[in-house]
């Protein structure tokens, strides 16, 4: 790691004790290099932030449906048990309703 280290350095040092033009071109080059680090850091920190985003409101409109159909199932079984509560037979509650006989069955119990 240090060999790494100091040949790195050697070799920066080689370029810059070189003409001002090839020092010069050294530095646009590293320059370029930052730049283009930087550009692509950006970036995938806006994609990020942007799927991050886009979860969330896909997670938001799947928890609203599946609340929405939970609560309409809970609304049917509800309604179903009042409907045998007062005394309707179970084909008509079954059928008025859309539920499965076992679901009726599951309510008697």
């Amino acid at each position: 790691d240090k060999n790494a280290s100091i040949e790195k350095a050697y070799e920066k040092l080689q370029v810059i004790s070189q003409d001002q033009k090839k020092r010069m071109e050294y530095e646009a080059r590293e320059k370029a290099i930052r730049d283009h680090n930087q550009m692509m850091k950006e970036a995938v920190e806006r994609g990020l932030k942007q799927g991050r985003a886009e979860g969330l409101e896909r997670g938001r409109a799947e928890g609203l449906e599946r609340g929405r159909a939970e609560g309409l199932e809970q609304g049917k079984i509800e309604a179903a048990r009042q409907l045998l509560a007062s005394g309707f037979d179970e084909e008509t509650v079954i059928k008025s309703m859309n539920l499965s006989p076992a679901q009726i069955k599951a309510l008697k119990e």
